[in-house]
């Protein structure tokens, strides 16, 4: 059982996938950065642009060393700049593969799925094949930050969006489902398909049952520069 959270404050500002994440799968035609933002929770937000579709995953590092990880929630505050035909991006989580071959659980909080609505959607990859598991009606407004937890345990996927401030997240999910395609512990990160921008403001994560932070984690905590990983 772990908590991990980070809001960029601790990575240095520019281009580049910041020190401690990875990207994986489609590495051309998405730029990562770290940019200035005096309106965020930490001074700065990581922004993915991508100038085609492709599918592109930024994972964290200091995830990868939790043995507990297949049973995951993250927590992230989101915004997307443009409305798109779909502008499928979000959080991974049980990731794996190689470009071609992707595999994990994709929570995608701002879609517009077909038909062209606003939405929530769970999605899936196996080995490189794509799949929409479960979709719901959300409306959604460009350049607005929106909560999101995002949630797999066992074959449970679940995934909830909200405008505001964390004290008003809502006590039922956007869409539950089930699936039992991907059971293994792998990669968790930030993701992005469609062409456009797609920026995060935190980023938490809880393993094992801990539920994702919305705030740096104290009590037994070893901190890893401002990356707070709470032991069991």
């Amino acid at each position: 059982m772990a908590q991990y959270f980070t809001d960029f404050s601790e990575y240095a500002t520019g281009s580049g996938a910041p020190s401690g994440w990875t990207g994986r799968w489609v590495a051309t035609n998405i730029t990562y950065s770290i940019v200035e933002d005096a309106g965020v929770t930490g001074g700065k937000h990581l922004r993915l642009v991508r100038t085609s579709s492709g599918r592109s995953l930024l994972s964290w590092d200091v995830i990868d060393a939790d043995a507990d990880r297949a049973t995951v929630e993250v927590l992230a505050r989101v915004r997307r700049a443009e409305v798109g035909s779909d502008n499928n991006g979000g959080m991974v989580v049980r990731g794996s593969g190689a470009a071609g071959s992707e595999t994990g659980y994709v929570g995608d909080p701002i879609c517009r799925a077909t038909p062209s609505t606003n939405r929530v959607r769970i999605n899936e990859y196996a080995s490189g094949t794509f799949g929409q598991l479960a979709n719901a009606i959300n409306t959604w407004s460009t350049n607005t930050w929106y909560w999101t937890r995002w949630q797999a345990s066992g074959t449970a996927l679940k995934i909830r969006r909200w405008a505001g401030a964390i004290g008003d997240e809502p006590g039922t999910w956007d869409v539950e489902t089930t699936d039992a395609t991907t059971s293994a512990a792998g990669w968790v990160g930030a993701f992005l398909f469609f062409t456009g921008t797609f920026d995060f403001d935190v980023f938490g994560v809880g393993t094992n049952g801990d539920a994702a932070p919305s705030e740096a984690v104290g009590g037994g905590a070893v901190i890893v520069p401002k990356l707070m990983q709470l032991a069991a």
